[in-house]
This record gives C-alpha cells, structure tokens and sequence, in this order.
C-alpha cells in the first residue's frame, strides 16, 4: 500500500515514530514494535489525523469551534469548560462524512479478515498527535 499526506487510514505496521503528526505516539509506537522489534502485537489500525481534519473540514463545524473559543476567557476555568463541553457536543452530533466512514469500515472489514473473525471486538484509543513529543 503506497502512503501519502492524504491518508484516511494507516495500519500499524505501516507506521512508525516518524508518523507521530500523522497517527499519534501510541499508534506509531505499535507500529515500531511492529516493524523493528519485531514483537507480536494484534493486528489494528489508525485514523489518522488528516482524517480528523477533514472531518472538521467537511462538516463545517472548524470555524464554530474556534468560535466557541472566541467567546470563552482563558482565565476563567469554568468557561473554558463549558466551551470544551460544547466543543465536544458539536463534534459527538455531527456526522462522520461517507467517505470516512467507508474508509473506517473497509478497514474493520479487512481486519476482520485478518484476524479470521467475522465481527472482531476491537478496542478504540485516543492517540493525540500533540501529546508525544519525542519518541527514542
């Protein structure tokens, strides 16, 4: 599989500690036991952030995030509660995109395949790309 800036979805072994931007320090960090310590790990993938921003992109909602923000003093921690809790009530009602969405469930259906299962139970993780800086 060629890889580019546009990728909705990498596999773990696809990535590596270079890819922190583009999948997160846990993921990458899956991704180089994977491919340089060669220790087993189950087989998954990442979506990746391209794809988080598309989404954001897509679905207009960019812009009424940073005006959630706007509104919101940076001094004042209960109203940067109340934004991140509407920030994350936008984000939870607004539709995934097709294009994502299909994206995201041909992966599931080819981890299916991979793990000989016909619907594997999979555990879903948040690997912000910001919260790792450096990885040794």
């Amino acid at each position: 599989m060629s890889r580019n800036e546009n990728d909705l979805i990498l596999w773990f072994e696809e990535v590596g500690k270079e890819d922190v931007s583009k999948v997160g320090g846990k993921n990458a960090n899956l991704g180089e036991l994977i491919t340089k310590a060669k220790v087993p790990v189950p087989p998954g993938f990442s979506v990746t952030t391209y794809a988080y921003k598309k989404f954001l992109e897509d679905t207009n909602i960019k812009n009424k995030i940073f005006k959630i923000l706007e509104k919101a003093d940076t001094k004042d921690f209960q109203q940067l509660e109340e934004a991140s809790n509407k920030i994350r009530q936008l984000i939870e009602s607004t539709p995934i995109p097709e294009e994502i969405q299909k994206a995201i469930m041909k992966s599931y259906d080819e981890l299916a395949k991979r793990v000989k299962e016909k619907e594997p139970l999979v555990a879903v993780r948040s690997s912000a790309s910001a919260e790792d800086k450096v990885m040794g």
